[in-house]
């Protein structure tokens, strides 16, 4: 017969995990799984020393970057081995009605400014602290719900997640609080010139976001011809916008495509086409490069479905351009837009969009001629 926890004195060991009997008089198995923010699942198995109610127990967190589900298992004699603990039950999905404050953070402790909708037996909200395995940067913050047990009992547990140990869980109980519903989507940032694809870092977006964008833009100016692929976050009204804008220096075709899951694949895009047939309506036109103002107009033929006139003004970092002419309808109910692609290549790029319905062509002609009947009646007065 093994000696227990206390015969052995002050010290002992669980798989050569040593332990103090006064606080973990328990050798440990602990089964994790988490649910990342993609979809994916991991298991993981884990050897260690806990306290008595911290056995036998499950629990749950979901937070915005992933859901967690553990359960233990224990012995008391010296260096025993604890039955495997069974895997974790599937989470459940159901809201309860319950808010908790949520935010996610991989620089610095965040303010959570939305909520996250709690589920199942996850009745409290929780923060915590995660620290990487090998005591080294980054460290993460993240708020969100779970079960009593994690807030409990079992609020030392280590949540080894990647390499990343959950530590310093702190709760505060139901709170059914005020703030909006996030949305809590994750989607890939990324943007390249002159190809059909490209991949990056998953980030999680802003609240008003709720659709990961695939944004395809030909320019064609000056003797180039360049196309860039955009992937970030957006919102829904931006979908299916494929149209132009222009004016007679600037031309730019765009289609766009959406997906709505976190991490999801956007469809690919394929560019509209230029159109040479007069549609019979008209805009003024202008492009300046390094203004955010036209001063010098001049009227241009609108082509195929180009039935609104607008005004555009482009800044990204540094520089700004203008353009007013022709455009589409899809271009105009997307409106104006901030894209920011965090990265290697920092991508910030502000985009204000207003729009008018263009006029016929002979309509303008008409009230070009009475403006000049008019001033001519005036000079010879």
């Amino acid at each position: 017969m093994y000696p227990t926890m206390e015969e052995m004195g002050k010290k002992a060991f669980c798989s050569d995990v040593a332990l103090d009997y006064k606080v973990e008089d328990n050798c440990a198995s602990l089964f994790v799984l988490v649910t990342k923010f993609d979809g994916t699942d991991r298991y993981y198995f884990i050897r260690t020393a806990l306290r008595s109610e911290e056995c036998n127990r499950t629990g749950s967190i979901s937070a915005p970057r992933m859901n967690i589900s553990y359960s233990t298992s224990c012995c008391s004699l010296n260096n025993c081995l604890p039955l495997r603990s069974p895997l974790p039950p599937k989470k459940n999905t159901t809201r309860n009605g319950i808010l908790c404050p949520a935010c996610y953070s991989e620089e610095q402790k965040c303010m959570a400014t939305h909520s996250i909708e709690c589920t199942g037996e996850e009745t409290s909200c929780m923060t915590y602290v995660s620290h990487s395995a090998f005591g080294e940067p980054p460290v993460s913050y993240s708020g969100g719900c779970a079960s009593r047990d994690v807030c409990g009992h079992a609020r030392s547990l280590p949540f080894l997640v990647d390499v990343y140990t959950a530590h310093n869980i702190s709760c505060a109980p139901e709170n059914s609080t005020n703030l909006k519903p996030g949305h809590f989507l994750w989607c890939i940032t990324c943007f390249t010139y002159n190809s059909d694809d490209c991949w990056g870092d998953a980030i999680l977006c802003s609240h008003s976001d709720d659709a990961c964008v695939q944004e395809h833009i030909r320019t064609i100016h000056d003797g180039w011809d360049v196309t860039e692929l955009t992937k970030r976050c957006g919102t829904s009204k931006e979908c299916g916008r494929v149209g132009s804008f222009r004016s007679a220096e600037k031309t730019m075709l765009v289609n766009t495509s959406c997906c709505y899951g976190s991490k999801c694949r956007t469809p690919a895009t394929t560019l509209p086409s230029i159109s040479d047939r007069d549609n019979g309506l008209i805009c003024p036109g202008c492009y300046v490069s390094k203004s955010d103002r036209c001063t010098r107009f001049n009227n241009i033929k609108c082509t195929g479905n180009e039935t609104r006139c607008m005004r555009y003004v482009k800044t990204e970092r540094y520089v700004t351009e203008s353009l007013h002419g022709c455009t589409t309808d899809e271009i105009c109910e997307a409106g104006p837009r901030m894209i920011q692609i965090p990265g290697r290549y920092l991508k910030n790029v502000k985009h204000n969009i207003t729009c008018n319905s263009a006029k016929a062509w002979r309509s303008a002609i008409h009230s070009l001629y009475v403006i000049s009947f008019t001033v001519l009646c005036l000079l010879k007065a």
